[in-house]
C-alpha cells in the first residue's frame, strides 16, 4: 500500500460520489465529523474493500476529522509511503493524488509533502468562480505579508505526506478549524520539512459547499492573527 486517502466529512449524504470512491485505486478513511445526516450509512452501504469508516462523536470541524484520520491512518496504515487528505465533494479528481505522487518523484524527490495548487494555466482545467479566485489570492498574499511564506494556493483540499512526517505535523491540535493549512505550513517551515505546490491539471468548484465565502474571509484574519501569536 502506497497511499491512503483521508476524506473528512459532515453531511455529505448528497453530494458523495459512490462511482468515483470505488473506482480508486488508494485505501480511503472517511472521518465522519459528527454527521446528522446519513453520511456513515451510505458509505458503509457500499461496502468498498478499500474503504472504511472513523466516525467522531461530535462536530469538531474539519481541522479535528482531517487531524483524527492522518494520526489514525498513520497508525493502521505503519507501511503506507504517503498519507493524505482529500476533499469529499472530489472537487480535485481523486486521479490527481497518484499525478502527485509522481510529480513528487520525477521533479521534486525531497519533498516531503505535495500540495494540489489551482494555478490558471494553459491546459488545466480550473472552474472557479472569480471572486473566489481572487479572494483566494488575497488571502495568499495575507499570508505572505503576515508570516514571509510565499504558498501560491494553501487551501486547496488536497495534500499529500510522508508518513513518518505525519506524527510531526498532526499530534498537536490546531488553531483554526478552516485555516489550518497555514498551521500545516508553519509547522513544516519549523521542523525543515520540504513542501512542494503541484500544478493541479483539474479542480471544478462543487455546489452545496459549507464554505461561505465573506463569514470564512472574515474569519480568517481573526484567526491568522491567532496564528501569528502562536507560531511567530
Amino acid at each position: 500500500m502506497s497511499l491512503v486517502l483521508i476524506i473528512p466529512c459532515y453531511n455529505e449524504a448528497a453530494r458523495l460520489e459512490k462511482e468515483a470512491f470505488a473506482a480508486c485505486a488508494h485505501q480511503l478513511l472517511f472521518v465522519d465529523d459528527g454527521s446528522t445526516d446519513a453520511t456513515v450509512e451510505l458509505i458503509r452501504s457500499w461496502h468498498l474493500p478499500h474503504a472504511e469508516v472513523l466516525s467522531l462523536a461530535r462536530n469538531s470541524g474539519k481541522a479535528e476529522a482531517v487531524r483524527q484520520g492522518m494520526l489514525r491512518a498513520r497508525e493502521k496504515y505503519p507501511a503506507a509511503k504517503w498519507l493524505g487528505f482529500w476533499d469529499a465533494d472530489l472537487s480535485t479528481p481523486l486521479s490527481e493524488a497518484s499525478a502527485m505522487v509522481k510529480w513528487q518523484e520525477s521533479f521534486c524527490p525531497q519533498a516531503q509533502s505535495v500540495w494540489g495548487s489551482r494555478v490558471l494555466r494553459l491546459g488545466a482545467a480550473i472552474k472557479r468562480r472569480q471572486l473566489r479566485h481572487l479572494l483566494g489570492r488575497g488571502f495568499a498574499t495575507l499570508v505572505t505579508w503576515v508570516f514571509g511564506l510565499t504558498p501560491y494556493d494553501t487551501q486547496c483540499g488536497a495534500k499529500i505526506f510522508l508518513g513518518p512526517q505525519v506524527p510531526a505535523l498532526f499530534t498537536e491540535s490546531f488553531s483554526s478549524a478552516w485555516f489550518f493549512d497555514v498551521e500545516l505550513l508553519l509547522r513544516a517551515q519549523a521542523l525543515g520539512i520540504e513542501l512542494s505546490e503541484y500544478p493541479l491539471a483539474a479542480w471544478e468548484e462543487k455546489a452545496g459547499s459549507k464554505l461561505r465565502l465573506w463569514r470564512t474571509s472574515l474569519r480568517g484574519f481573526w484567526e491568522l492573527w491567532l496564528m501569528h501569536r502562536r507560531y511567530r
